[in-house]
């Protein structure tokens, strides 16, 4: 072979490498995930940032960190897709799935393979002396909230940087991207200066859209420092009446008596508080239980090996809601350390129904379920295996919200909703939730390893009557609850116990009269009135409902199978949500053998107007009426008002499931 020809090979062959070799002093990250999942691109280090994508491909890559290399099926839009969402930020999560990067090769499965190298982030703010920087969720994504929290008695004093748009990076190494809300730093102010701790909602209705079509973020700086001072000269204050105090030149021991007793006011106020919440009673339904009738219709399916990388949706996911504490790397307990820091979390309630740690073992190597903030692990309790939930993040306000749903889930008693067993800790910040555990996993994963043809219309049907009767617990609880979060994911299968409902991170029980309006849920899911920001109910939940019956109609995340109508492109998230919004955009129904009652069924739930869809109780009714036949016209409907006189419903087998002879 002439050397000219050998040269040019080699010249090609370093050039089609040349993109995987990272910068000297870099550090090298890679990440995967299957089709369907969430991928996590993290440097570890706020002090590093995503420099350069080595490699990026969703399809069918090969290989793995430097070594990996495309194949035949690879979405030409992988890398960009990637340098948008990643480049400049300490961390990243992208969705695998086609309606981001586009389907390569239809009808094969694919995953999301992606190499990165991390090099030093530049430091754009400067921390005031002896000031702290606020903790919590710095960063949020549009339609998601962000959360900032200060140690007491700490408060936020300054607001370094504030960005919606697309900002890079987070911390004091936060900059402002190329679209950026130039209301940014006043909404932020307004809701979290001189405040311990506040919550932002990252949408455009709140800071106006600075670049429509563009997937936003929202990213704070805080400082923390301590309102007031007792410093006469050289020390700064926040307070504007105790500077105008200390310009006056008004002795020094006057201002120390007034703060003292300010102080000593405020701890009685707090003590009062904590010991009212701590007497306050739990409010506990009776048993209630909803049976589903199985003379025809059983739940049998073969069993299935969960995926070990399963992603975690939260508090949103997109808020992190499903949160855990510290381990050891191996399953078991962090060990206790001789520096203890107080904490003030409500506890109480839950030491009725604190398990014994001698009781309760770990039994997986590696977690069932890991998200960004939360791990699941496979555990021993009582003889039976159990799911044990663990917080990776043990921010105290975090941890609150963890223990509060814990609470919510030691009220709740029902066939259909995943069975709470009791919690476990050494101390509150590490606080473990112990439920039972489903041996088939999520009906997200079930349905993407399961053919249509496998998983047929009358196990479907249980399914869908399974989830409503669970709605149907939760909607008429004494102080009903909205789950706020319902999707294939929160929904976990078992080949004897059947269909259940789980992660009540974002749930909220709603007081009569109370206006609900915060942006809570995973897009795709998400009813019009919750993205467009106005008061919502539980019919918000019967949207999502239709949106699940969707996903058992084509087994496919719902909208990943549609297309622009103009361009002929997957759709895009802002798309979805500006359509579904003004109720010109629905998911897929197109499945094998999709019985007519579901296309019925599916229009009553996805209703644009909350007050036309149907109630839980009579989605039920419905459902059961369908079952019988195919060609119903649907008459009367049970009315709304069911409970007795203690709050509870006063529901009869029958009219929940209509007798079809």
């Amino acid at each position: 072979m002439p050397r000219e020809v050998v040269a040019g090979i080699v010249a090609l062959l370093a050039m089609g490498s040349a993109a995987n070799i990272p910068s000297p002093g870099s550090t090298v990250i890679t990440s995967s995930a299957q089709e369907n999942e969430t991928m996590t691109l993290d440097c570890k280090d706020a002090k590093l940032a995503v420099s350069k994508i080595l490699f990026a491909s969703y399809g069918t890559p090969t290989g793995q960190g430097l070594d990996a290399a495309t194949s035949s099926c690879n979405a030409n839009t992988s890398t960009s897709v990637i340098g948008a969402l990643c480049l400049k930020q300490p961390s990243c999560t992208v969705l695998a799935v086609n309606s981001v990067f586009t389907d390569p090769c239809v009808g094969i499965g694919k995953r999301l393979l992606v190499t990165a190298e991390c090099t030093a982030a530049v430091q754009t703010l400067v921390q005031g002396a002896g000031t702290t920087l606020a903790t919590g969720l710095g960063q949020a994504f549009e339609n998601s909230s962000l959360q900032l929290m200060c140690q007491a008695p700490q408060v936020m004093t300054k607001i370094l940087f504030a960005s919606y748009g697309t900002p890079t990076n987070v911390g004091l190494y936060a900059a402002t991207g190329s679209c950026n809300s130039t209301h940014s730093r006043q909404v932020v102010e307004a809701a979290c200066l001189n405040a311990q701790a506040c919550i932002v909602n990252a949408n455009s209705s709140l800071f106006g859209d600075p670049c429509p079509g563009v997937v936003k973020r929202l990213t704070v700086t805080a400082e923390c420092d301590d309102l007031t001072t007792t410093s006469k000269s050289g020390t700064r204050t926040h307070c504007g009446q105790c500077q105008s105090m200390l310009t006056e030149d008004v002795d020094l021991d006057v201002v120390v008596a007034v703060v003292c007793a300010i102080a000593i006011a405020v701890g009685v106020i707090v003590v009062c508080i904590v010991a009212m919440r701590r007497k306050a009673p739990i409010a506990r339904p009776s048993n209630l239980t909803f049976n589903l009738p199985r003379t025809n219709h059983t739940f049998s399916l073969p069993s299935s090996k969960r995926k070990a990388d399963q992603d975690i949706d939260t508090l949103s996911s997109t808020d992190g809601s499903v949160l855990t504490g510290r381990t050891d790397g191996h399953g078991g307990r962090a060990s206790r350390t001789d520096t203890e820091v107080y904490v003030p979390l409500d506890i109480q309630p839950l030491l009725h129904h604190r398990l014994m740690l001698e009781d309760l073992h770990v039994t997986s190597n590696k977690p069932l379920a890991s998200g960004a903030y939360g791990e699941v692990w496979l555990g021993i309790y009582g003889g039976q295996q159990v799911a044990i939930k663990r917080m990776k993040n043990p921010e105290p306000a975090l941890v609150q919200k963890f223990i509060d749903e814990i609470v919510l889930m030691s009220q709740m008693e029902s066939d259909y909703i995943v069975k709470f067993i009791g919690a476990s800790w050494t101390r509150p910040i590490e606080i473990e939730c112990v439920v039972e555990y489903m041996d088939l996993g999520d009906l997200r994963s079930y349905l993407a390893t399961t053919e249509p043809t496998e998983f047929t219309w009358d196990q479907k049907y249980v399914v869908l009557q399974s989830v409503a009767l669970g709605l149907v617990y939760l909607h008429t609880f004494k102080t009903p609850i909205i789950h706020r979060d319902l999707k294939s994911r929160n929904i976990l299968l078992d080949a004897t116990k059947g269909i259940k409902l789980t992660d009540f991170g974002t749930s909220r029980t709603a007081e009569v009269g109370d206006t609900m309006t915060s942006c809570i849920g995973t897009f795709q899911w998400m009813a019009p009135e919750i993205i467009a920001g106005t008061s919502y109910s539980a019919a918000a939940d019967i949207y999502s409902f239709g949106i699940v019956l969707s996903e058992l109609c084509t087994h496919k995340v719902p909208y990943a199978d549609l297309h622009h109508p103009k361009t002929g492109r997957p759709l895009q998230e802002h798309y979805i949500l500006q359509e579904v919004c003004k109720g010109t955009l629905r998911p897929s129904f197109e499945g094998v053998d999709v019985p007519e009652w579901v296309h019925d069924v599916a229009s009553q739930c996805l209703e644009l107007n909350e007050g036309d869809r149907p109630s839980a109780i009579q989605l039920s009714h419905i459902l059961s009426r369908h079952q019988c036949t195919s060609q119903i016209q649907i008459g009367e409907i049970p009315s709304q008002s069911l409970n007795d006189a203690t709050g509870q419903p006063n529901l009869s087998e029958h009219e929940l499931a209509p007798n079809c002879q």
